[in-house]
């Protein structure tokens, strides 16, 4: 196994096309397929497949994908540092796209440690829902984004984000009436529920044919916790938003072990048809250091708004 073979085997594995990896290459077509020929020779092992599009990639490709992306992110990161060529220019910020949720709390470490290693990159951010950034980053907009609920588009690769899910908890304030500890998701839906706007959580239990009771649907996690504060209803937010009040004593968790299974993950996702440029490298390379995750292709994944 040699370097260039898996920066060819990781280049026509973006495009599932041997000619666009070859102009990409700037290499011919033959000596693409021949240097994938070599590798899949070497492990013995079919990696690809030709169809009518391209290729497509066996379940032994996709697994040797996954092995080997981090280690050309590793390689990437080395030139970034070493090589003048591969240094960010101040004058070119990046644009970054993230839905609301992952902008407040995921994303502000990932700024922390950019800042901390690549201090030169400078950001500018869009946020809106995961559909939309994927559109974004289909039609060049944006290079890159953090998103949840991935369309799988054939032309984006998407990586996951976290190895850790998120759980969504459900909460009242330390002197409610609401006395129980722990209850059922048929306990918990008979009460007034207090949700952030487009909620994939109620998506979810809707789904399972709950009846829901919401009394209020909040834009931003604060006017959740508020409302809750005020007697409102039950509140529903991820663990992360309410853990720091209730050590506090200003909430009460209720322990509903049906609401450990519903859970989500946060994906990153950008174009497979070119390179990412230096400053996406660089953003890319900051999210894995922040929150240490093996890349992954998944089959699905739910929409994180809760």
């Amino acid at each position: 196994m040699k370097l260039h073979q898996l920066k060819i085997f990781e280049s026509v594995a973006r495009h599932l096309n041997v000619t666009n990896a070859a102009d990409e290459l700037h290499m011919s077509q033959p000596a693409v397929s021949l240097q994938l020929k070599q590798l899949e020779q070497e492990y013995g092992l079919k990696f690809y497949e030709s169809n009518n599009q391209g290729v497509k990639l066996t379940s032994r490709g996709l697994a040797f994908l996954d092995a080997i992306r981090p280690i050309l992110a590793q390689i990437d990161e080395v030139d970034l540092a070493f090589k003048g060529r591969g240094r960010v220019k101040e004058s070119d910020p990046l644009t970054v796209g993230s839905n609301h949720t992952l902008s407040l709390t995921v994303l502000p470490e990932i700024l922390k440690n950019l800042k901390k290693y690549h201090p030169e990159v400078q950001l500018v951010l869009e946020t809106s829902n995961s559909r939309t950034i994927e559109n974004w980053i289909r039609d060049s907009k944006i290079e890159i984004g953090l998103i949840n609920k991935p369309s799988y588009f054939a032309n984006c690769i998407y990586q996951a984000y976290q190895e850790q899910e998120h759980e969504t908890l459900a909460f009242v304030p330390a002197d409610s009436p609401i006395t129980s500890e722990r209850m059922s998701l048929e306990e918990l839906v008979r009460h007034f529920l207090i949700v952030r706007e487009g909620s994939s959580c109620t998506q979810e239990l809707k789904k399972r044919g709950f009846k829901l009771k919401l009394a209020l649907q909040c834009h931003a996690p604060e006017a959740v916790k508020t409302a809750v504060q005020r007697g409102l209803g039950v509140g529903l937010l991820f663990r992360t938003w309410v853990d720091s009040e209730i050590t506090k004593g200003d909430f009460r968790a209720i322990d509903v072990p049906e609401l450990r299974n519903i859970t989500f993950r946060s994906f990153i996702a950008y174009g497979a048809e070119k390179p990412l440029s230096p400053q996406a490298k660089a953003f890319l390379q900051t999210c894995l250091k922040s929150q240490p995750g093996k890349g992954v292709r998944v089959k699905e994944a739910s929409d994180l708004t809760i």
